[in-house]
């Protein structure tokens, strides 16, 4: 315990969870790049996959739902760093 450092206990679980939704916004705000990034990868792997479905199959829809997706990077990455903090504060509890 540091002098002046702030007693972190005494945060209430209102402040925690403003914190934790800025945090999910931040993260929405920054999607696209992520979105750019990683569904391009992804459509790579998936290509022979999709060409197999193609030849066999009369119905092409995209089998990947990208709203989907996105929702899963976007709360995965907040997740992440929610429960990151949740660990910093129970580190400076204990």
């Amino acid at each position: 315990f540091k002098m002046g450092y702030p007693a972190t206990h005494h945060v209430p679980l209102k402040n925690i969870r403003i914190i934790q939704s800025e945090i999910k916004n931040i993260v929405e705000n920054d999607i696209n790049k992520i979105m750019k990034k990683i569904v391009p990868e992804y459509m790579e792997k998936m290509r022979d996959f999709y060409d197999l479905r193609i030849k066999t199959n009369d119905d092409t829809k995209p089998l990947i739902d990208k709203t989907k997706l996105k929702d899963q990077i976007i709360n995965h990455k907040a997740d992440e760093m929610i429960s990151d903090i949740d660990s910093l504060i129970n580190q400076v509890r204990t």
